[in-house]
This record gives C-alpha cells, structure tokens and sequence, in this order.
C-alpha cells in the first residue's frame, strides 16, 4: 500500500502540472479570441520555453479548435495539423466534460510515444469549443515511477480505468498497447484502494497487488511484488524467529526497522528535492501570467471567501496583495456578476465575470475575472483557483473601436437617412403650399387648412424622432449604464430609421416575422440598434451580386423560454459566408468587401456587444435558396439588473 501511495501522489504531482498548464492554455485561447496576440506572445515563449526542457514528463501544451485541428501550439513551427480522428478529440467532441487521459500514441506533431491529457474547452452557453491538450512522455512518466518505488523487486505502474497501461517502473519498458487482465481491471475499480492476490499482465506470474485511485482523472495507481518471494521470506523468517528465540526476533526488528527507516528518508530527500524544484516552475509559470492568480473557497450561493491572491494583484491594484478582498471596490452590480460566476463554476466548472473597481483617488479598472472549479461537490463548499485580468486598456480600445465603426456606419447611412427625412419634408412642402394658396386666395377652407396644419405638425415629429436616432447612434452606448428590458420591435424600429433607405436603393425586400408577446431583452437599446444595423448592412452589401428581383432579407425571432434566451435568425439570398473565413467572420479586420466598403469591424463589435450581455452568436451558410445566416441569443428580462457588462 505504500508502494501504491508513492506512485499515487507520482503521478499526482504531475497532474497538478497539468492542470495549471491546462489553465494557462486557456488563458492563450482567451487572448487569441480576443485579439491580444501581443500579450500572448510572452506568456507563449514562457511555455515554449518550459515544455522544451529534456527530463520532465511534459512535452507539448496545445490548443485543438472545434473542427479538430492544431490551432497552437508550444513546439515552435507547428502546423495546422489534422487531429479530428483521435480519441481524446473525439470523446470531449462527443459531449465529455471530464478530463480525458489517451492510450500512449505516436504525436502528429512530435513523432514520438505521448499520452495526451485532455479538457474540453466551452463558450458560456456550454457549446463545445475545441480542447486544451497537454502532451506527457510516458518513458519520463516511467521513469519517475522507477526512482520511487518502494521495493526494487516490486513494479509500479499507471492505467486508465479501461484497462490500458500508460507507464511502469523497470525493470524492462513498457509495451504500449498492453492491456489489464478484465478480472484484475474488476477488481481494481470494485473499490478506490486495496490489495489483492492477482495473476499480473505485466510480470506473467502471481504478485501481490495494491492499487490507489486517482482522484479527478479516469487514472489508478498500482504497486505490484511477486507472492513467491514474500512467501518464501515470510517461511524462512518464521523458522529463523523459532530458533534464534526472542533475543534474535528483537534483533531482526531493529536491524528491520532500521533499514526501513534509513529508505524511507532516502525516498523523502528525493520527494522533497521534487517538490521544491516543481515549484520553482509553478512559480515561474504563476509569475509568466499576464494577471493576479488567486485561491479561494466557493460557496454553494457562488460568493468567495478565503481569497488567497498571488504578489502581482499589488501592481494591478496598488495595494498590499494578501490581504485586499479587491470586491469590495466593485458596487452591487459588480458583486452580483462575481456570484453569477461563481455559480457557472460551480454547475459546469467554469465561470467569467467582468466588473469594474473603483480605487483611491477615483481610479478605475475594469477586470475579468476567470474562475475554475476543478472538483465540484453539490450542496457543499469547494476549492477553487482563478485568474484576475486588468481590461481596462482592452475596454479601452474595443470602444475607439466601435466609435470608429459607428461612424463609418453612420456615412453609410447617410443616403438612406436622407430618403428617411425628405418623405416627411416633401408632405410638409404640399401642406404649405395649400394652405398658403387657400389664404392667398382669401377663400379659406378652414377644415382643409386645419387638415394641412396637422399634417406639418406629425411630419415635424416624425423628422425630429429621426434625427434623435441618428444622435443616440452617433454617441453610442454607454457600456456602464445598467441593463435595461428592451424591445426587439422598438429596436428593429431604431434600427430601419437608419437602414430603411439603404434598403430599398439597393432594391432590397425586408421580410419581418416576430411572434406576439415577445418577452424583453436582457440589454441596452442603442446597442441593440447597432447590433441589427450592422447585420441588416453587411447583408445589403452582399446582394450587390443577387439579382434585383431575388434581393431578400428575413429576420425572425423565438422565445426558448426553456433556457431564458431570445433567438434572432437574420438570412439574406447572397452568396453566403466564404467557407475559408467562415470560422473567422466575427474577428476584427476580417471582410470580403473591396477596400473602400467597409473597416471589417462590423461583425467583431457585434459580437462583442452580444458576449457583453451574455448572450452567444454564430454564422453559418443557409439552405434552400438562403446565403448568408447569422443567429444570435440573449437572455430574456427577468425584472432585474444582472451585472455590469
């Protein structure tokens, strides 16, 4: 058993390892989805760095996308390598949320033995977003097993819960593709721990076997020595211990005592010299973050306590890491995000909440907060790690952003605004010139003129309630004002005052279909506005090839009162997504359109407005006479503000 314990908390070491590799990954993936590659970069040179060292068991750590293909990785010169094919690709595909450890397989990247440690990656709504892979050396693996093993005649040994051997201790290498017995692989998983008389895979004789589950991953951990040999010994002990008498059986316990207690401060010289060295690279690692790491306890209602940050929240924040609750420069909204998070970790492992502080002297920075839950117990309180990230500079940018792209619009606009304001114009010139001939004359026909009056009057209105779309469009959402119930109608309305007379000079057909008794959004109005503006103009731009008399756009919506979102389904009859840019459409900069057509902006800012109200949206290529398709959800008005966005 404590051979058993030995190479238990082995292999446990190294997947903490993993873990944290597997944490830094997604923090790769998050600033590859959000453009900021140049913070990345040294994080990514940090990693390249650590998983190029010979002598440890990790290898590689790498990102698949949702299509199975590599889509980075820490072995410089990686390419976009097919992957769509292998297990570990495909069980997490397939809907498996639990960590996932490979049979050893030759890497498509590396050309060598590995074993794949794998988590699946998702988007807030639970939709599969590829995974993060961390590649270990199964020799390495082995030989870490050997240096520990607690008895040289004994074997230690790694295999998943199918029965499929990963490592083992000498004395010869492993096979790989060797398999348990199935009454042995019964036995083993009947309970967490045990030992047990068995007939051995690996040593092809009878051995007396312990095993330890591995807590959190499909992994056992065995320590097996052969029976005949412990018999034997336990023979010749006993006839010895009859005829040396009491004296030689208290001599044998020392010298017995003695020697186990001489290898056992070996083993634990060894253990501690591998701890403190794997520390030093958790350190580095820890330090490499582009944020404040921090541990803390996860309440069943999603509230922190016990907050145990990382030194760099000081540079972040400007105060004394270790003892700031840095929430409590957050108002009430921003501590209803932070439960709201707490709670995703806590039903599906992770949660992201993004909130402002207000600091001393009225300094304020907006965080991202990433929490993990790496082992949830339902009803109970549970260890949790995370990741404090300083977007204030992002926030920053992406608003520049979108004034840039709100403009661009607005020039765009400016044709069929103008259609908008002249119809109204036109109505009141005709009404003037009646009543001014009617009195010119000196025959006033009095109700008519009233009826002339009235018409200029409505008119009037109808060109100022134009003009204030334009100026709530031009300055833009406030993205710190609280969330509001908004109508889809009334948003569709400020929208086409904008886009209507676009619409109709490219000779356009607008086909709405929304249901009665919509329920609200979640949202802000003029976000929303420009949300469908932009898509009702990306979609004008693409019929400029359709024929004239085939020139359509659908929009329609539904209630999935199920899960407490609105789906708006916008379809035009172009020539729908190119399927080279297809997965790239919402990145910025990314357009079909000729220079001089567009900034390429449109389609990022709306998914950025859309993830900031925590909803979700996706394109694909229609049917049945449909090009383009863009659908996106967010969450119904449920009589209460839900945090900042």
């Amino acid at each position: 058993m404590a051979g058993a314990e030995a190479t238990r908390q082995a292999i446990q070491r190294i997947l903490d390892k993993v873990t944290t590799l597997g944490l830094l990954g997604e923090v790769v993936r998050q600033q590859r989805i959000h453009g900021r590659i140049e913070l990345g970069t040294p994080l990514e040179r940090q990693l390249e760095e650590m998983t190029a060292r010979q002598g440890q068991p990790v290898r590689q750590l790498a990102l698949i996308d949702v299509s199975g293909t590599l889509l980075w990785s820490s072995q410089p010169g990686h390419e976009a390598v097919d992957l769509s094919d292998r297990e570990h690709f495909r069980v997490h595909a397939e809907g498996r949320r639990e960590p996932f450890i490979s049979e050893p397989l030759v890497g498509r990247v590396s050309g060598r033995w590995s074993i794949q440690a794998t988590r699946r990656l998702e988007w807030a709504d639970g939709t599969f977003d590829g995974l993060v892979v961390v590649s270990l050396d199964p020799a390495e693996i082995s030989e870490t097993l050997d240096t520990l093993r607690a008895a040289r005649s004994g074997v230690s040994a790694l295999l998943r819960d199918d029965g499929a051997f990963l490592a083992r201790s000498a004395p010869s290498p492993l096979p790989y593709g060797t398999w348990i017995r199935r009454d042995n692989l019964e036995t083993l998983l009947a309970q967490p721990s045990g030992t047990r008389r068995v007939v051995s895979t690996l040593m092809a004789r009878e051995v007396i076997l312990s095993w330890e589950a591995v807590p959190g991953w499909p992994l056992v951990a065995t320590f097996g020595v052969p029976t005949e040999p412990v018999l034997s010994a336990i023979s010749e002990r006993r006839r010895e211990l009859q005829i040396g008498g009491s004296a030689l059986l208290l001599g044998g316990c020392v010298l017995l005592f003695s020697a186990w207690a001489m290898m056992a401060r070996r083993r634990a010289r060894r253990a501690l010299a591998t701890a403190e060295a794997e520390h030093r690279g958790v350190q580095a690692m820890i330090n490499a973050l582009p944020g404040a790491a921090y541990v803390a306890t996860l309440a069943p209602d999603g509230s922190l306590s016990r907050l145990r940050p990382t030194a760099a929240l000081a540079a972040m924040l400007g105060h004394a890491a270790g003892s700031v609750d840095w929430r409590s420069y957050t108002d009430a909204e921003g501590l209803k995000a932070c439960a709201e998070a707490g709670l995703d970790a806590r039903r599906r492992g992770a949660g992201v909440a993004e909130y402002r502080l207000v600091l001393e002297e009225g300094r304020s920075v907006w965080v991202r907060d990433h929490l993990r839950c790496p082992c949830v117990l339902r009803g109970e309180p549970c260890e949790v790690v995370g990741l404090l990230l300083d977007v204030t500079e992002q926030r920053a940018a992406t608003a520049k952003a979108m004034t840039s792209a709100k403009l661009a619009v607005l020039g765009e606009m400016a044709t069929g605004v103008a259609h908008e304001i002249n119809q109204p114009a036109a109505t009141i010139a005709l009404a003037a010139d009646v009543a001014h001939l009617q009195l010119s004359r000196g025959t006033v026909d009095l109700p008519r003129t009233l009826d002339a009056m009235r018409s200029i009057s409505a008119q009037t209105s109808r060109i100022r309630e134009i003009i204030r779309r334009v100026q709530l469009f031009g300055r833009g959402d406030d993205p710190q004002a609280p969330l509001t119930p908004v109508s889809l109608d009334e948003a569709l309305d400020g929208a086409l005052v904008l886009v209507r007379g676009a619409l109709a000079d490219a000779s356009i057909r607008l086909e709405v279909d929304f249901p009665p008794a919509l329920p609200p959004l979640r949202a802000r109005l003029v976000a929303i506005e420009q949300v469908l503006a932009n898509i009702l103009l990306n979609s004008r731009d693409a019929l400029d090839a359709a024929a004239p008399f085939d020139r359509r756009i659908q929009i329609s919506s539904r209630c999935e009162a199920a899960t407490g979102f609105v789906e708006v389904v916008v379809r035009d009859t172009g020539p729908g997504f190119p399927t080279t840019l297809l997965e790239r459409v919402f990145e910025p900069f990314v357009t079909t359109k000729p220079i001089g057509r567009g900034t390429g902006l449109g389609l990022a800012i709306v998914y950025g407005i859309i993830s900031g109200f925590g909803g979700n949206i996706r394109a694909c290529n229609g049917d049945d006479g449909w090009g383009a398709v863009v659908r996106f959800s967010l969450p119904i008005w449920t009589g209460g503000n839900h945090g900042s966005s």
